[in-house]
């Protein structure tokens, strides 16, 4: 990678600065690490590989370069999956609403990667975390929260029609909405 670079940098209209530029991104992308490490190598392999894009737009790699950034965007994209999980799984250990967490990072995931293959996962990550926060509220604040549930149910069953988790989000929905008729409002 790191002669591909300086090559690219030293010749930039070189014979080869087009091949180089292509595999010192190559090779950053070799480098990216496993989802659950910090990927500070997998942006500067996006950040390469956009870089090639730009400058040969018409070249034969150009649609090679688009499909492996594609894959680094992925594997962030998968990583926030496992964060907002992460979250999830914490709950309210240590006092601290971590529900909450897990359906902001959830969000920001959906924002960040609008056609990510985990935009289902984050959505039911949303509903989970909303389900669990209502099942440990005050009474008080039940009936709330349980309509939170039911908009978020709602929300993944219009993105989601035919999902692979609508079993789970019914069943979600039918506690919900038993608990919001039993409550005071």
């Amino acid at each position: 990678t790191e002669k591909f670079t300086t090559y690219y940098n030293s010749y930039p209209n070189g014979e080869y600065a087009e091949p180089a530029l292509f595999y010192a991104a190559y090779g950053m992308y070799l480098d990216s690490p496993d989802p659950k490490l910090d990927q500070t190598k997998t942006y500067k392999a996006i950040a390469e590989f956009q870089r090639y894009m730009e400058e040969y737009p018409q070249s034969e790699r150009s649609e090679q370069a688009k499909n492996y950034m594609f894959e680094l965007q992925e594997k962030l994209a998968y990583k926030e999956l496992l964060s907002a999980q992460l979250y999830l799984k914490l709950g309210n250990f240590m006092m601290s609403n971590n529900y909450e967490s897990a359906v902001i990072t959830a969000r920001e995931a959906i924002k960040s990667y609008p056609f990510s293959k985990y935009n289902e996962d984050y959505q039911m990550v949303i509903l989970r975390a909303r389900f669990e926060y209502a099942e440990q509220s005050s009474l008080e604040t039940q009936p709330e929260r349980y309509r939170m549930v039911l908009d978020e149910y709602f929300n993944y069953k219009n993105t989601f029609p035919n999902g692979k988790y609508m079993a789970e989000a019914d069943r979600y929905y039918k506690r919900a909405q038993s608990k919001i008729d039993s409550l005071p409002s």
